[in-house]
């Protein structure tokens, strides 16, 4: 279980870098309900909108914690002007 579980991270890490920490980590808490905690997915969904607000609200708004770009940033160029790129990128 320890090594699915250390497999789990590792597959957040690249996927930190395809599509970025905000998308990533939420994805993530998600999955771990899921899968380890065997929550239902109106458990998993909330908590990971919670997760994505909070690093959005407090990470990014208040506290400017720097992100790392993601490959997927690149293409935040083709979003429509009244989505903010900060919000996902």
């Amino acid at each position: 279980k320890a090594s699915l579980f250390f497999l789990a991270l590792v597959g957040m890490v690249l996927l930190m870098l395809v599509v970025g920490q905000k998308l990533a980590m939420p994805l993530f808490v998600a999955f771990y309900l899921a899968r380890w905690g065997g929550f239902g997915w109106r458990i998993c969904l909330t908590y990971s909108v919670c997760t994505w607000a909070f690093m959005v609200a407090f990470y990014d708004r208040v506290m400017h914690l720097f992100w790392y770009p993601s490959w997927l940033s690149q293409f935040a160029l083709n979003l429509p002007d009244w989505i903010p790129a900060w919000l996902f990128f």
